[in-house]
């Protein structure tokens, strides 16, 4: 489960100290920067207790890091529970950020049956050696990530193996096809 609420907490920390002072307008583009692996802002406050940004000017209140991350963790929880029930130790990031495998061909009836696949469970972030963005907009959704993987042998090239994670054709019931359990 540890994958999953760091980055439910991460999400959650992000909206609820930034969107604030950035807006509604321009927040959306924001979160569109962070997903292609910019660390943003969070990294900059985090250890200064006294940001500015850790207030939500919105209210009245004066809010504090500490309130911040006690309300974004409370946050966190009620999205995972919400997706995978309430019990913490079956909190799985693989199945909660799937990947989509979706062909042009499977955009419409009837063929989607045929060319569209997933969400198949994957464990990866924006940050892993396993790639694939971590969208902010959709909590967990996978928009985007690595099409081919290649592990070299350098001592043996024998020994070398890739991956096309659908497959050399694309198609599902192909002989060659890539399956998925």
């Amino acid at each position: 489960p540890a994958p999953a609420i760091y980055q439910a907490l991460y999400q959650r920390l992000i909206e609820n100290t930034f969107q604030d002072e950035i807006g509604d307008e321009l927040f959306p583009s924001f979160l569109d920067f962070l997903e292609l692996g910019h660390s943003g802002g969070l990294y900059a406050v985090l250890e200064d207790p006294a940001s500015t940004y850790w207030d939500d000017r919105a209210t009245p209140d004066v809010e504090t890091r500490d309130k911040v991350f006690l309300a974004s963790l409370t946050e966190a929880v009620e999205l995972l529970s919400s997706r995978q029930g309430k019990d913490v130790n079956a909190w799985d990031w693989r199945t909660l950020h799937g990947v989509p495998f979706d062909h042009p061909m499977g955009a419409r009836e009837p063929l989607g049956w045929l060319f569209r696949r997933g969400p198949v469970p994957f464990g990866g972030s924006t940050y892993t050696v396993a790639n694939a963005v971590v969208s902010l907009r959709t909590p967990f959704a996978t928009p985007l990530g690595t099409s081919f993987r290649f592990l070299a042998g350098l001592s043996d090239a024998d020994q070398s193996r890739s991956v096309v994670p659908t497959g050399a054709s694309g198609h599902g019931r192909h002989l060659h096809a890539a399956r998925v359990e």
